[in-house]
């Protein structure tokens, strides 16, 4: 039986941890609200007490924390660093590329391979054959752990030894969601303004099952049962525009995407789908 450490159960997290010991890995998991391990010790998974245990209970640790930032915080609190040489660290949380550039000179320091990783879509994919991660680092390291990360996303792909390949892809495949989102939104007020409804644009013309889920929370009018909440997407979206800013990369249609996450979240709607977007069109 394979072992591996999950750090952090926030909604992806708990994916992660739920196809695992669905496969039969010998998972320990930690998370700083401990009752969260609750559920995953019911079914055979060990809870570290603390980030030292978690980290020395397996020679692959998987983290999926809200961002680089508050993984290199939990890291820097071990108290006995030696505990990271030979490791695999697997960071599946959200970033910039200066960040994996940081937290990859921080590990290897430390004596442990590192492979920074990007998971390309929401928590209900993950386990399924068409789930993408994509991961940069070392060939060998990639390849050692290639197994655990195809079981996690059927299309896991090793994106190349650059270290920030993986979050860069991952800010680009963003961008590319949001327009397709914001696409449909503007193509399902055209069809509303002229008395078609959201849902005919979903059995007509909807390019993809997200984009058709788009639809449907429009069609009833469900936004605040989220399959991404405005809130989340903002953070997401705050990674692209500083990363566009580093990089001096044209921004005209970042403008106007910051505009309408402003607007959203004035209005109070951050806790409601991303759907909700549609609501700043007038």
């Amino acid at each position: 039986m394979t072992s591996i450490t999950q750090i952090g159960l926030g909604p992806m997290g708990i994916a992660l941890a739920d196809c695992l010991i669905s496969n039969d890995y010998n998972l320990t998991v930690w998370n700083r609200t401990t009752s969260k391990m609750a559920s995953f010790v019911d079914r055979g998974a060990q809870a570290a007490d603390s980030i030292d245990a978690a980290v020395a209970a397996s020679s692959t640790v998987i983290v999926c924390l809200r961002d680089y930032s508050s993984t290199l915080e939990l890291f820097r609190s071990v108290k006995d660093e030696t505990v990271f040489s030979g490791r695999t660290i697997i960071q599946l949380s959200t970033g910039r590329t200066h960040e994996a550039h940081a937290l990859n000179d921080w590990l290897t320091a430390r004596g442990a391979s590192y492979l920074d990783g990007a998971i390309l879509g929401a928590p209900h994919i993950i386990g399924e054959p068409d789930a993408v991660i994509l991961v940069a680092g070392n060939e060998k390291t990639w390849q050692k752990s290639r197994a655990t990360l195809q079981l996690l996303a059927g299309k896991a792909a090793h994106a190349g030894a650059q270290i920030d390949a993986a979050s860069l892809l991952d800010l680009a495949f963003l961008c590319q969601r949001l327009g397709a989102f914001m696409g449909a939104m503007q193509g399902i007020a055209l069809c509303q303004a002229s008395g078609l409804k959201a849902s005919t644009f979903g059995e007509t013309v909807a390019s993809d099952n997200r984009i058709k889920m788009l639809t449907e929370v429009i069609a009833n009018e469900s936004y605040d049962e989220p399959v991404n909440s405005i809130a989340l997407w903002t953070d997401g979206f705050q990674h692209i525009v500083d990363q566009a800013n580093e990089t001096n990369c044209p921004s005209a249609f970042l403008d106007f995407l910051a505009d309408r996450f402003r607007q959203a979240n004035a209005a109070g709607l951050g806790g409601e789908d991303i759907a909700a977007l549609i609501k700043t069109f007038g």
